[in-house]
């Protein structure tokens, strides 16, 4: 009896073991990626002709400073390894930013002779030029034989892989903030609605937005947390016992939890 009973929990520990790793390598399946070396050239000639997408719905809003921008174009001058980008294909030949946004902005707009260098520190003679008042030797050195490594989460791999991912490379850097979370980790109708209603110029006058660059309520995503304090705290609020952000989580959560099971 004994002996029938080790052997009922040594097939089921095997069992439990099975299931775990077929568990792990179903997981693994969910992500495959590919990796390619894009000189900066290229990454500028992808964005500008719409092929990688810059602004997704789950990204931040632009945040670098021209100062950091320049010293992204000093580090490649210098040979110095930049990490590498994230992307997802989106559909065939279609990619948007998961990490490395600010990156690809910076090297596109100055390659495109919109930024003017500041607060270089070792090409100090290069302060205040842009890309085409460099010597011919440096863009040509920019342009082709500066490198940023690309990896790119390929349309197989499951399709909410993309947030989790998001989520996971930007807890380093400049540490998001709640509503910037929410952006990334709750996507659907209620964000898209939000993201678009927080855009409305009547709005933006009434928050003394002016310019959107220069404006932190809308770099840092406040003017769309406004939106969605309205909307939660008309729905819940009877729910509402203090904790403005436990509120504003669940609201979010609770609304993509809703229109999944409908869309079901």
């Amino acid at each position: 009896m004994e002996a029938i009973y080790k052997n009922d929990i040594e097939e089921t520990d095997y069992a439990l073991d099975e299931d775990r790793v077929n568990f792990l390598e179903k997981k693994q399946r969910e992500l495959i990626t590919s990796t390619i070396d894009y000189n900066l050239e290229s990454l500028s000639q992808l964005i500008n002709k719409k092929i990688i997408d810059l602004a997704p719905k789950y990204q931040r809003r632009f945040r670098w400073d021209n100062n950091r921008k320049s010293k992204l174009i000093e580090s490649f001058l210098m040979n110095v390894p930049v990490p590498p980008i994230f992307l997802n294909e989106d559909d065939f030949g279609k990619y948007s930013v998961i990490d490395g946004k600010q990156r690809l902005s910076a090297i596109n707009e100055f390659l495109d002779g919109k930024i003017v260098l500041s607060g270089l520190t070792v090409f100090k003679d290069l302060n205040d030029l842009k890309f085409y008042d460099l010597p011919i030797e440096f863009q040509n050195s920019l342009r082709i034989r500066a490198n940023l490594r690309a990896i790119i989460i390929l349309r197989q791999s499951d399709k909410d892989i993309k947030y989790e991912v998001f989520q996971r490379l930007n807890t380093g850097g400049v540490k998001l903030n709640s509503q910037e979370i929410r952006n990334s980790a709750f996507p659907g109708y209620l964000n898209d609605t939000i993201l678009k209603l927080s855009e409305s110029k009547n709005f933006h006058k009434l928050l003394g937005i002016k310019s959107k660059s220069s404006s932190g309520i809308y770099q840092e995503m406040k003017d769309a947390e406004l939106v969605l304090r309205f909307f939660a705290l008309k729905d819940m609020w009877q729910d509402y016992a203090g904790g403005l952000k436990r509120l504003l989580d669940n609201y979010m959560d609770t609304i993509r939890l809703v229109a999944s099971l409908i869309v079901n």
